[in-house]
């Protein structure tokens, strides 16, 4: 918001940020740049975040009825249930990426479930890409909406289309984020370095990681 970029404020030098997505920073910034306080930040996750929360719960509750035939009964508790518990309530109203990460997982599924033409495939595939945005975890939802699409025996054009909107704009952001990266500084903090740096390259170590 001050023109500093995707930056960790919180540590010495302000490094750049390499492991997390850019979706939430964003979204923070436009209360950060229109009230200027920490407040005002809050004030909007207070709002947003059950308004996100809110939504998939809505779209949860539409996929069991829909999608799986659930009666009202045990969707409710299942699938609306975990949304009232008292930890689930004090952790999405803190400001983390998880409901929107649990609002783009919600509208990925349902648009998976009957995106048959390429409209629909390129509004699954930019859902896709914002989600992954938000939460790294996201990119695990691209592979899997696409297999299911190819499952459906939907046109191939239709699942190139959704490919393409889901990773264009990962790859624009990753060119963004390699230029930010380049011209530093890094944080050398373990919680701050890349997920990849996790990952042991050794000939030994690697195949006991994946197992």
């Amino acid at each position: 918001a001050d023109g500093t970029g995707y930056h960790l404020t919180y540590l010495v030098g302000a490094p750049v940020a390499v492991k997390y997505p850019p979706g939430l920073p964003a979204l923070l910034a436009i209360p950060w740049a229109l009230g200027g306080t920490l407040a005002a930040v809050r004030a909007t996750v207070g709002i947003l975040n059950p308004i996100a929360c809110g939504v998939a719960a809505a779209v949860i509750w539409w996929i069991g009825r829909r999608d799986l035939a659930l009666s009202p009964g045990p969707l409710a508790v299942a699938a609306l249930g975990p949304f009232l518990l008292d930890q689930a309530i004090q952790y999405y109203s803190i400001p983390l990426a998880e409901p929107y990460f649990l609002l783009g997982w919600a509208a990925a599924v349902a648009l998976a479930a009957t995106a048959t033409r390429i409209p629909g495939a390129l509004a699954l595939g930019l859902v896709l890409a914002t989600t992954a945005l938000f939460r790294s975890a996201g990119l695990v939802l691209i592979p899997a909406c696409l297999a299911a699409l190819a499952l459906r025996r939907v046109p191939w054009r239709v699942v190139a289309a959704g490919a393409a909107a889901a990773i264009a704009p990962l790859i624009a952001w990753g060119v963004v984020h390699r230029r930010l990266v380049a011209e530093g500084p890094l944080s050398s903090s373990p919680d701050e370095v890349s997920y990849w740096s996790w990952i042991p390259v050794g000939p030994a170590q690697l195949p006991a990681y994946l197992l």
